[in-house]
């Protein structure tokens, strides 16, 4: 990817996971990881000793912001050649199989349907 096909929004992959771009600098932009999360609670017991629980999140909220509850990292033009847009691939594997449909080269298949319409909406945006 380029740094000019990042949107505030937008969703992307890289060879660490799923992310979400969360603001674009003039050289940069940071994301969020879409994945699950290592988290640490600490609060005092009752008997006044400090406890600290380990644990996995992967609760959605914790992605709402900003600010966010999770680390925001920085990518830089070396890190973008790693980014993928999960949409624009989604769509085009979509798109093969709606052409495959139409042709007659294999039959669609039950909830198939909504390539179809997908494909549809996405014409009249164009």
């Amino acid at each position: 990817m380029k740094h000019s096909d990042f949107k505030i929004g937008l969703e992307f992959r890289t060879a660490t996971g799923r992310w979400r771009c969360t603001d674009i600098g003039t050289r940069v932009i940071t994301a969020i990881s879409l994945e699950p999360r290592n988290n640490v609670r600490s609060y005092i017991n009752e008997s006044g000793e400090r406890v600290e629980e380990q644990y996995v999140s992967n609760d959605p909220r914790d992605l709402n912001g900003p600010p966010y509850d999770v680390v925001e990292s920085v990518f830089d033009e070396y890190d973008f050649g790693g980014c993928e847009d999960i949409d624009s691939q989604w769509f085009a594997e979509a798109e093969k199989r709606v052409q495959e449909i139409d042709a007659g080269a294999v039959k669609m298949l039950d909830g198939e349907k909504v390539f179809v319409e997908l494909r549809k909406k996405r014409q009249q945006v164009k």
